[in-house]
């Protein structure tokens, strides 16, 4: 038998091994040297006895010896469909592995080949890049949405001409990115938006376009299709256009968005999702918004936790206490396991309000980044607008190189490792190591300090 690697996987060397990316089941991996140098030799002529003798021959030691952990490794990769030794069908991997490859992210490394898991060493071990970037292509929108990160309205004064954007996306593609979500404002108000999608897609970078959904037409969600995009993302926030045009702030939203989703549907994108803002105004309409989408093929509903951050600052009293965030979250898990078809992601801000006390560290700037119309380098989307870059002293992609930025940036620097520089009382807590005080974006917009404990968190340190 002679493995391969199977199509479909992306590679990115580091300095102590490699990082997977597999796009067809939306899984991350990590290897180590061993890990790696066994992968390289999956090339569909050589078989595991070759692959064994090869790595022997790297240890200097007996075949027989190294035998269990090269056979134990190659089964890892053939059960998460990593390598394959013979023709794979995509469309029925997909249909029978997707849903369980999304709900996790495997790491794989260390000492005799062992699985591990979280990604807190890269904090001593940086990237050479980010797994993906959120790219907010213009502040323009048609919408005034309450809790907009961005305040995005009109077009901010010098933002990032055609050419400059698609130098931008092939820079990424030289660092290797894995992914890239196209948002904004409103990405479809951008004359030139299928050019930047195209490059993307041409540049063999994972693509998402996030819209509102308001301007998508049955020729433009066509021709995304035909341009090869396989994800779009649509904000709906309630099956009640009432609730959903007040949070939106524009009479119509969401007919038009609706409108726009069943596009997409109907012109086959392979992962069309629904992005969700949970609030006061829509908290008691969201399971109910699930079941709808569920039934209309929405693969995946995300579900984002409003903060007074952007436009939302004026909104405040629409935030969603603790409490009201765990009943939610656990009536909406209790709906996708009945469902067994739509699955709800949550994201990493609803953290601290579920268990309390935050579990990960935020991996802004350590995982990924955002970028706005201005080319301004943050660490993610809640921390966007153009006010809240210069407030945290982010540098822009118009005067300085992305890679230094991301190698070099003051506060990405700072984040990879809050521990040393965390304030309040998470700077004694015994478990800040591995919680690293929570989310930033939440610290920053109820505090205006990025190092300060989310506001959240109920744990009081016991040193």
């Amino acid at each position: 038998m002679r493995p391969r690697i199977r199509e479909g996987i992306k590679r990115r060397e580091e300095s102590w091994g490699e990082i997977l990316a597999d796009r067809w089941l939306g899984a991350m991996y990590e290897l180590n040297e061993d890990g790696t140098r066994i992968l390289s030799l999956c090339d569909d002529e050589k078989t595991v006895e070759d692959i064994t003798k090869t790595l022997a021959q790297d240890h200097e030691m007996p075949a027989d010896q190294m035998r269990p952990s090269v056979e134990e490794f190659l089964q890892f990769l053939k059960e998460h469909e990593l390598i394959a030794y013979g023709p794979v069908n995509r469309e029925e991997l997909v249909k029978n592995r997707f849903e369980e490859a999304a709900r996790r992210a495997v790491v794989y490394g260390g000492e005799g080949l062992e699985t591990i898991s979280g990604f807190e060493h890269y904090r001593e071990r940086p990237l050479n890049a980010p797994l993906n970037v959120s790219f907010e292509v213009t502040s323009k929108c048609n919408l005034r949405c309450q809790h907009c990160y961005a305040n995005a309205g009109d077009a901010c004064e010098g933002e990032m001409p055609t050419e400059r954007v698609l130098r931008f996306i092939d820079e990424l593609a030289e660092m290797k990115i894995f992914s890239i979500a196209i948002s904004g404002g409103e990405p479809m108000t951008r004359k030139d938006i299928f050019k930047i999608i195209s490059r993307c897609i041409k540049n063999d970078i994972g693509t998402m376009l996030s819209t509102n959904g308001t301007l998508i037409t049955r020729q433009k969600a066509r021709k995304l299709k035909d341009l090869g995009l396989r994800t779009a993302q649509v904000s709906v926030d309630s099956i009640d256009p009432k609730i959903h045009d007040e949070f939106r702030g524009v009479k119509g939203a969401h007919r038009r968005a609706m409108r726009g989703l069943r596009y997409l549907l109907e012109a086959g994108i392979p992962n069309v999702r629904v992005a969700t803002v949970a609030s006061k105004l829509n908290f008691n309409e969201i399971p109910s918004l699930v079941d709808y989408l569920d039934k209309l093929g929405v693969s995946h509903q995300r579900i984002l936790r409003f903060l007074p951050i952007g436009r939302g600052k004026t909104r405040e009293d629409l935030a969603l206490a603790n409490e009201e965030i765990k009943q939610l979250l656990g009536v909406l898990k209790k709906k996708e396991e009945e469902s067994g078809k739509i699955i709800i992601d949550f994201s990493d801000a609803f953290n601290p309000p579920v268990v309390d006390r935050p579990t990960h560290a935020c991996t802004g700037g350590v995982l990924w980044c955002a970028v706005n119309p201005k080319g301004y380098v943050v660490p993610c989307t809640y921390l966007n607008s153009l006010e809240v870059a210069l407030e945290l002293k982010a540098e822009t992609i118009m005067n300085k190189d992305f890679k230094d930025i991301w190698k070099n940036y003051e506060l990405f620097k700072t984040l990879r490792d809050p521990r040393l520089f965390l304030k309040g009382k998470c700077g004694n807590c015994e478990y800040k190591s591995t919680c690293g005080g929570g989310c930033r974006a939440s610290a920053y917009a109820y505090t205006k300090e990025i190092l300060a404990p989310d506001p959240h968190c109920r744990y009081e340190p016991t040193q």
